[in-house]
């Protein structure tokens, strides 16, 4: 089973949301990655937004564990996390293209569709 955590970092006035353009497929996603042996859900997810978006953040928020089958072969766990920037510059890297806040209102259609509804949980669970 594939495990990771994703982190949510929504603009101040969470209106926008950002989101990873990978280098290896050709969309957008949230920040975030597969845990490391020894590691703990939030430290993934803390380690994975630095390397991928340059960004310290601090997790203000645990919005859940999303179960997913993976290519019919096994399934994923993700823990998904509302983060807030702490510190650190966007910065981009060997695995992100392009790093941007996008309106939660017009999201980029070459997005995986299960994503919109991690957001928008998250937006939900903020008031």
């Amino acid at each position: 089973m594939l495990r990771g955590s994703q982190v949510l970092i929504f603009s101040e006035n969470k209106q926008k949301v950002l989101l990873v353009r990978r280098n290896d497929y050709p969309i957008w996603t949230l920040p975030g990655g597969r845990k490391e042996p020894g590691e703990n859900y939030q430290k993934t997810a803390i380690r994975e937004t630095k390397e991928e978006t340059g960004l310290n953040v601090k997790l203000i928020k645990y919005l859940g564990k999303y179960h997913r089958a993976w290519y019919m072969r096994t399934d994923s766990v993700t823990a998904v996390f509302i983060g807030r920037k702490i510190s650190g510059q966007l910065t981009l890297n060997d695995e992100a293209s392009a790093l941007k806040y996008w309106p939660v209102n017009k999201l980029p259609l070459n997005m995986l569709p299960y994503l919109r509804k991690r957001i928008n949980d998250g937006l939900a669970s903020l008031g």
